[in-house]
C-alpha cells in the first residue's frame, strides 16, 4: 500500500478567525468554502498543504479540548521552512503570531506557533 498525505482537518470554535490566522500568519489561500451538515467548512492551501477548517455542526457536541500543552492526542503538525528558521520566526512574530517554544536537536531547529483553539504548528529548518 502506498499512502500520500491529503489534508489536515480541524474543528474550530471560530472558523473565520481561524481562517484569518492561517491567511495572515502562514500565508494560506482559501480554495473553497461550503456549508456541510450545518457547519461552515473552509479549505485552505498552506504552501501546498491542504487544511480543512470547519465549525460545529448542528446538534454536534464538541468535547472540550485539553487546556495544556503538550497533551495526549495530536501533539502538533509541522511545515518545513525553505530558508532560515529565524527569518520565518521573525515574520510570524511581526504578524502577531505567538512562538511558544524554540529549540535545536541534532538534525533540525524548530519553533512552535500557538494556533487557534490550542493547535500547535511547528516550523522546522533541517540542518
Amino acid at each position: 500500500m502506498k499512502l500520500v498525505h491529503d489534508h489536515i482537518h480541524c474543528i474550530h470554535s471560530d472558523v473565520d478567525a481561524t481562517v484569518d490566522f492561517y491567511k495572515n500568519i502562514l500565508g494560506a489561500t482559501e480554495t473553497s468554502r461550503i456549508e456541510r451538515s450545518g457547519a461552515p467548512q473552509v479549505t485552505l492551501d498552506v504552501h501546498g498543504s491542504s487544511i480543512i477548517v470547519r465549525g460545529k455542526r448542528d446538534g454536534e457536541t464538541i468535547a472540550p479540548g485539553p487546556s495544556g500543552w503538550p497533551r495526549y492526542s495530536i501533539d502538533h503538525y509541522a511545515f518545513r521552512v525553505e530558508g532560515k528558521l529565524s527569518d520565518a520566526v521573525d515574520e510570524v512574530q511581526s504578524k502577531g503570531g505567538n512562538i511558544v517554544l524554540e529549540g535545536d536537536v541534532e538534525d533540525l531547529s524548530f519553533a512552535y506557533i500557538e494556533g487557534p483553539d490550542g493547535v500547535i504548528i511547528e516550523l522546522v529548518e533541517l540542518k
